[in-house]
């Protein structure tokens, strides 16, 4: 027995209909699916001159990971050896990364903050 499919997509802007907010430049709106595996693990972080507020977050092998720096005092950096991350912290902004594939601890710091200042933490990865 002969199966055939047809597979048609429309595309229905829903602009002027109230599903969208018309105060963004997109007029599309956009949808991501993501598995249950692929779920981003979300850190807000405030930096003060004391340190960072988080020192210690706990995700699964290989999952997205997204930091967000709402509140930084200062200049700082943010680093993960392991990764091969070192990037400046900047208020208002994100760094995303994929944790490790094996099980450990890895440590997170700022490399222009004297070692023991706060600017320290680590990721427990399970």
């Amino acid at each position: 027995m002969d199966h055939r499919w047809l597979l048609i997509v429309i595309f229905v802007p829903l602009v002027g209909m109230g599903c969208l907010n018309n105060d963004s430049e997109s007029s599309e709106e956009e949808i991501a699916i993501i598995s249950e595996e692929e779920t981003t693990a979300y850190v807000d972080m405030w930096v003060e001159n004391d340190g960072f507020d988080v020192t210690s977050i706990a995700v699964s092998t290989g999952q997205n990971v997204q930091i967000a720096f709402t509140s930084v005092v200062g200049f700082h950096t943010f680093v993960i050896d392991e990764l091969d991350l070192r990037t400046e912290i900047v208020e208002g902004q994100s760094i995303f990364f994929r944790a490790p594939e094996t099980p450990g601890i890895y440590r997170y710091y700022s490399d222009v903050d004297p070692e023991g200042s706060g600017f320290e933490g680590e990721i427990q990865v399970k």
